[in-house]
C-alpha cells in the first residue's frame, strides 16, 4: 500500500515559495500532533493520512514559520495558536461546503 510508505516521500520544492509551503505543513503536523489537548476530543487524527491532510488545511496559521517556530516552544502561547488553528480549519471546511 503506497501509505506505508509514506515515510520515504519526496518532495520536490524548486521555489522558495515551495519551501515555504512544506515547511508550514510540517509544522502544522507538528504542532497538531503535540498539542491535541488544545483541541476538541477526536478532532486531530491519529492516523498519519488523515493527520497530514489535517495539516495541509490549517497549514496557513504557520506559514511565518520563523515567528511561530519560536512560540511553539512557549506553553502560554500554544492555546493561542490552537485558537488560529480551529478558526483556520473552520475557514477551510466553509469553503469546502460552499463549493
Amino acid at each position: 500500500m503506497p501509505w506505508r510508505k509514506a515515510g520515504e516521500w519526496k518532495f520536490s520544492c524548486p521555489t522558495e515559495r515551495d519551501r515555504n509551503l512544506l515547511s508550514a505543513v510540517q509544522a502544522a503536523a507538528m504542532f497538531l500532533m503535540k498539542h491535541r489537548e488544545h483541541f476538541p476530543d477526536n478532532l486531530v487524527p491519529r492516523n498519519a493520512i488523515q493527520l497530514s491532510a489535517f495539516a495541509i488545511k490549517v497549514h496557513d496559521v504557520f506559514l511565518n514559520t520563523n515567528a511561530v517556530a519560536a512560540d511553539i516552544a512557549q506553553a502560554p502561547r500554544d492555546s493561542e495558536i490552537a485558537k488560529e488553528v480551529l478558526k483556520s480549519y473552520e475557514k477551510f471546511e466553509k469553503r469546502m461546503r460552499a463549493a
